[in-house]
């Protein structure tokens, strides 16, 4: 599932900052938070939810995260308010 909060517009070639967090590492999901900002300016906030699938079964199936993979992610997972740690990327807004 993804869902995304708009607050402002922004223009053409304009410069977005997305700053991505990981807001909750489940058994079969990760869900993803992002925060868009213009000029220090809020512009949108949203989420996604993605499920780890088997893709070699046929409809693929959900499947537990391996705990390899879960024990990184959980890494990077908010705790008490403060990010453990913190991704961010800037793009052009196309």
């Amino acid at each position: 599932t993804a869902q995304c909060d708009f607050k402002r517009t922004v223009r053409f070639e304009d410069i977005v900052d997305i700053h991505v967090r990981i807001d909750r590492v489940g058994k079969k999901s990760v869900t993803y938070g992002f925060d868009f900002r213009h000029e220090d300016e809020d512009i949108a906030s949203g989420s996604m939810t993605s499920v780890c699938c088997d893709v070699t079964s046929h409809p693929p199936e959900p499947i537990q995260i391996p705990p390899d993979i879960a024990d990184k992610l959980r890494q990077f997972q908010l705790g008490d308010g403060q990010p453990k740690g913190r991704s961010s990327t800037q793009t052009q807004h196309e």
